[in-house]
């Protein structure tokens, strides 16, 4: 064997050196590495459980609704339909009599030779035709005989006859809302919060010939006066009825 020079040492021992420090390196890097990976294993784990306690919230949050709760609503809805046939037979009645007095009154109008049927204001100063075209250019006040009905009179009939319309109208649509909710509730499957905005889209919807047959002590400034408590529909009283004939099925 040859003799190792001082230099060959040296060099070995160089070699030797950066040979540790790359592996060191490796190592370090190695370990940074792996506890990336488990920082991300961690988070991952965190979200999973994050996730799942969101599920489990809402699995809380659907709560469906008993079946005494359904067959409260389901009175209700009875109620509302009773209410609304009540309201609108008294409003055909209503209806028929304004017609009636409107075409009275239009029967005792000034009538011109084109067949319109005209009137003149209390006031003396303007004519107006059935479907309120002012035709005082056409013909002079003074040409209308003073005992013949006035223009106000015939509008407050016309109005009478349109507002009754409109209120049947509003009752018929009220009557589909009615049905449409209990299709749904035949459906199954309704939770409590399915059924308080049902309840609560009916009630902003009501009309008030309905809602004044319903709650006689809901104030109704320019609507009929209160139904007496006779008369009254007792949601409360029909839900628990149902409800315990249902219990006992």
């Amino acid at each position: 064997m040859g003799e190792i020079t001082t230099c060959d040492g040296k060099e070995q021992f160089s070699k030797a050196a950066f040979i540790g420090d790359a592996l060191k390196r490796r190592l370090a890097e190695h370990h940074r590495q792996e506890q990336a990976r488990l920082h991300r294993k961690r988070k991952a784990r965190r979200e999973d459980a994050r996730e799942q306690d969101d599920d489990f919230a809402v699995a809380q949050a659907v709560i469906l609704a008993t079946t005494e709760q359904i067959a409260a609503f389901s009175a209700a809805l009875d109620a509302y339909d009773a209410a609304v046939v009540d309201a609108l037979l008294e409003n055909e009645e209503a209806l028929n009599a304004a017609r009636q007095a409107r075409e009275e009154i239009l029967m005792q109008a000034h009538v011109l030779p084109d067949g319109r049927r005209v009137f003149r204001t209390e006031d003396g100063l303007h004519v107006f035709d059935e479907h309120g075209v002012d035709v005082t250019a056409e013909v002079s006040p003074e040409e209308i005989d003073p005992s013949r009905p006035t223009w106000e009179k015939f509008e407050e009939a016309d109005r009478s006859v349109n507002d009754l319309e409109s209120e049947r109208q509003d009752l018929l649509d009220f009557q589909d809302r009615v049905d449409e909710a209990r299709e749904r509730l035949g459906e199954g499957g309704l939770t409590t919060d399915d059924l308080d905005d049902m309840r609560e889209a009916l009630e902003a919807d009501m009309p008030e010939a309905v809602r004044i047959r319903i709650d006689p002590d809901a104030p109704a400034p320019d609507g009929p006066d209160p139904v007496p408590k006779e008369q009254s529909l007792d949601l409360d009283a029909m839900g628990q009825d149902l409800a315990a004939l249902t219990s006992g099925l």
